[in-house]
């Protein structure tokens, strides 16, 4: 019998996976690719809310801190001690001396040639 030539060409050498079974080891393989990656996402984003709660909590009580010292400044026995130590005389101001703003009006018939700027108030005086 005469031996009949093969194509070497058209021979497969080695192991050959089929198609269906590597799509499947692809796409698990993303899957847990994606699972990784959400993992590390979710882990920077605690961190960061961690860090930001952080500075918050740390605000709320410099926030406080600051409320109390604004009012122990303001109140009244800190102002007038502050007005004695840098000379200032003050008093309640007469009823002749209070000043009225009125929205919405310009001022008129005053002397000091502020009736021609353009006012948003008028003022008056109290009598």
């Amino acid at each position: 019998m005469p031996r009949r030539k093969r194509n070497r060409k058209k021979k497969v050498q080695g192991f050959v996976l089929p198609l269906p079974f590597m799509a499947g080891i692809v796409f698990a393989s993303a899957l847990a690719l994606g699972y990784i990656r959400l993992g590390t996402d979710c882990d920077r984003l605690g961190q960061d809310l961690k860090a930001l709660e952080t500075a918050n909590r740390n605000l709320s009580r410099r926030l406080l801190t600051e409320e109390y010292r604004w009012s122990r400044m303001n109140s009244a026995g800190n102002l007038e001690e502050a007005l004695w130590k840098h000379g200032m005389v003050m008093g309640i101001p007469r009823e002749d001396q209070i000043v009225r703003i009125v929205p919405g009006e310009r001022a008129q018939g005053r002397e000091d040639r502020v009736s021609e700027a353009p006012l948003l108030a008028q003022a008056l005086r109290h009598e």
